[in-house]
């Protein structure tokens, strides 16, 4: 049987999925944009089915709302997260207008502070991942005829929409 689905996911999707859909790329906010909030507040929706269901159910569902808050707050940055912020701390040591991929790539990996050198399996991240990584957040390399650059204007695009909370 088949039926209308809403599939969300970060980064590229495969291409079977992709060919039989109709793809709305989103990205974050800016804090100056202004958006509507969401008409409903899940919690209050969550412990609306738990009072009809018995009164048993309102702390089970408020136990496991709190550990969602908390899990949220405390977790751990995403790897792209992280590679991003990694990114921003190299490219704010420098005036540079444009990286090579190279050059980033190198700075970033080689970088004591950074775990990208034992990022797989106790190996560097590769080169295609770590581009791929940055592609997750809209930043793509421009191909010159020498060298693949990424622009310092592009990335700190994606600095201030993801990084603005760190």
């Amino acid at each position: 049987m088949w039926c209308a689905k809403a599939i969300a996911g970060i980064g590229k999707q495969d291409n079977t999925l992709t060919s039989r859909s109709i793809v709305i790329s989103l990205r974050r906010k800016l804090v100056s944009e202004k958006v509507k909030p969401f008409r409903f507040n899940l919690y209050q929706e969550y412990q609306f089915v738990a009072k009809r269901i018995g009164f048993s159910w309102i702390e089970r569902a408020q136990a496991a709302l709190s550990s969602i808050e908390a899990r949220q707050d405390h977790d751990a940055q995403s790897t792209g997260v992280q590679l991003l912020t990694d990114v921003r701390n190299v490219v704010s040591e420098s005036s540079r207008p444009e990286w090579s991929s190279t050059n980033l790539y190198n700075a970033v990996v080689h970088n004591e502070e950074t775990d990208w050198s034992v990022f797989n399996h106790g190996s560097p991240i590769t080169k295609k991942k770590f581009t791929q990584m940055l592609g997750d957040f809209g930043i793509k390399p421009t191909k010159r005829s020498n060298a693949n650059v990424f622009y310092v204007a592009d990335l700190e695009d994606a600095f201030v929409r993801y990084l603005t909370h760190i």
